[in-house]
């Protein structure tokens, strides 16, 4: 940890026995846009982060205070968040969450308790990551997800899907390589 290097943001609540690495930002300003007569305006963040007990925030990570004075970023307890993530204005991580380096939680996103987010992955603004849900490495996911689910795939299919998409995929690639003998 690198106690003299680290300034506290306002509007952040941290909680006891919590690791913050070198270089995260804890509080940093979100933002969103709106339109308004045909020109964009940018709303800046007025809310605050509030931290559980016991989380560990790797180095280079980015906790994003929410966008109005009366929400909240939360990260629930016992969570784990690795290098270089990013949790967006308004998100909500659940008790013991993990996510893992260059993971992206994008604005007003939740994520059940126990969830898991793999390297590189990220959730689209405004969806839900169930309860037990493990999203794999460089999934995108832009959809609501049920409890206990496994998403995996640039397109963040449930894992049942992926499974048959390969299936299917296998099926083609046999059938033409029968074919190709069948000619020789």
């Amino acid at each position: 940890m690198c106690p003299k290097k680290i300034k506290r943001k306002e509007n952040v609540e941290i909680g006891s026995n919590c690791f913050i690495g070198c270089g995260s930002v804890i509080g940093s300003e979100g933002f969103n846009f709106f339109k308004l007569n045909g020109n964009y305006q940018i709303v800046k963040s007025r809310g605050k982060v509030v931290i559980g007990p016991l989380t560990y925030i790797m180095s280079n990570s980015v906790i994003e205070r929410s966008i109005y004075p009366e929400s909240k970023t939360e990260i629930g307890e016992n969570c784990v968040i690795a290098n270089n993530v990013v949790v967006s204005h308004d998100a909500k991580i659940k008790p013991r969450s993990l996510i893992a380096s260059g993971a992206v939680v994008c604005g007003f996103s939740k994520l059940g308790e126990d969830s898991y987010m793999g390297v590189n992955s990220s959730v689209k603004q405004i969806n839900k990551i169930g309860n037990h849900t493990k999203v794999g490495m460089g999934a995108c996911v832009n959809f609501d997800t049920e409890d206990n689910d496994v998403i995996v795939g640039s397109e963040a299919r449930p894992l049942k899907r992926a499974k048959k998409l390969k299936d299917y995929n296998n099926y083609l690639i046999d059938r033409i390589v029968e074919e190709d003998k069948e000619t020789v």
